[in-house]
């Protein structure tokens, strides 16, 4: 009988000390969900950018290097907003840089040491100062180096 013990406890020990294997992580995806892609609404100039990511952790500045988390990067045109910490940011930019104030954002997913992993999405808005703006404020503040970050 304690033999018998023995092994059942010896195999329990084996197979409770053996976890099981880790899944494949998944693909790191990111989309914009405010402001989408349309060209029927004038989205403020002053606006808070949402995301939705998945299997890619957002972390802090301070966070440790890993492969699976970081922040977002934010870009109109060619221009860089900021880096982004969280699953939003208020941005300001000018419409009158833009020809009809139509806007092309890209947000980029970026590690903690903001190696870009090349994940990205767009969206393509129209931007105005119009009493109809929605997503913010209508007015283009004086200092435009707000990034939100």
């Amino acid at each position: 009988m304690r033999v018998m013990c023995r092994r059942v406890l010896g195999t329990f020990l084996l197979v409770a000390g053996c976890a099981a294997p880790p899944l494949p992580a998944g693909t790191p995806s990111i989309r914009v969900l405010f402001p989408e892609t349309r060209s029927d609404v004038t989205i403020c100039p002053t606006f808070t950018m949402v995301v939705d990511v998945d299997d890619f952790a957002l972390v802090g500045r301070d966070a440790p290097s890993s492969g699976d988390a970081g922040h977002w990067h934010a870009f109109v045109g060619e221009t860089y907003l900021g880096s982004v910490y969280q699953a939003w940011s208020t941005f300001t930019i000018d419409p009158t840089a833009f020809a009809g104030g139509n806007v092309i954002a890209r947000v980029e997913l970026a590690e903690v040491d903001h190696d870009e992993i090349g994940v990205s999405a767009t969206a393509e808005f129209v931007v105005g100062a119009t009493p109809e703006c929605v997503g913010g404020r209508e007015t283009v503040p004086v200092d435009t180096a707000d990034s939100g970050v």
